[in-house]
């Protein structure tokens, strides 16, 4: 009996902090980060910037886009990606009449769990490009230069729910 009860409470723990570690965004891989990002995204404070991001077959990881946001009308202003080849993983923004229509690659430089941390130094601005997982229905994007930490902007995002 006594070890019959030892057993239940040790499956009962494992099967607890398994499901607590899935459900945390901060110990998540990039597989998670990834699937966590996929869906539509508007920004908390203003509500005049959107995202959305879906799954894509192929060397393409996730395709999405940025928004503008106007009295409910949506307004494409980015194409975006995060792309991998055989070493690294990018993210790339191609922003309606900038860079002569260019996209701007951005590489993968922080492995963290609850962050992904992209950047292209050679780039004007933005040089660094960074989601922050809060939880698995909030974010922080935070999009600044490398070498001027005072210059950035951060965008508070939360995951809205389609029907």
């Amino acid at each position: 009996m006594r070890n019959t009860n030892l057993l239940f409470l040790l499956s009962f723990f494992t099967f607890l902090g398994c499901s607590q570690r899935l459900n945390h965004p901060a110990e998540a891989g990039l597989e998670l980060q990834l699937k966590l990002l996929e869906g539509r995204w508007m920004e908390m404070d203003q509500g005049n910037y959107a995202e959305t991001w879906a799954s894509h077959p192929g060397d393409t990881i996730l395709t999405g886009a940025g928004f503008s946001v106007k009295s409910g009308v949506f307004t494409r202003t980015e194409k975006l990606a995060i792309v991998k080849n055989d070493t690294s993983i990018f993210y790339q923004a191609t922003v309606e009449g900038q860079n002569q229509g260019a996209t701007i690659p951005f590489k993968r430089v922080k492995k963290d769990n609850a962050k992904l941390v992209f950047e292209n130094p050679a780039h004007d601005f933005p040089q660094r490009i960074e989601y922050y997982f809060l939880t698995d229905s909030t974010l922080e994007i935070t999009v600044g230069s490398i070498t001027d930490t005072s210059n950035y902007f951060r965008l508070r995002m939360k995951k809205e729910k389609l029907h």
